[in-house]
């Protein structure tokens, strides 16, 4: 498991590669506990804009123009 070290390099370079990048295709390989239904998830994201990524503790926020944020635990 990161470190909070590791994590917040991992935050600044998903920002310096992705952030204001467009997504074409979303999957999610393991269906785990989300907010939203899968299926609803996965229609949710493609065409959205990276705005940003953000750190909380040991979790990573995907931030998307449509207001959606992904929060990822690594």
């Amino acid at each position: 498991m990161p470190e909070l070290p590791e994590i917040e390099i991992i935050r600044r370079t998903l920002t310096e590669k992705l952030a204001g990048h467009q997504v074409t295709e979303a999957v999610l390989p393991h269906r785990g506990k989300t907010s939203m239904q899968n299926e609803e998830l996965l229609q949710a994201i493609p065409g959205q804009t990276l705005t940003g990524v953000s750190r909380y503790g040991k979790m990573i926020g995907l931030h998307f123009d449509g207001g959606l944020t992904l929060i990822a635990h690594l």
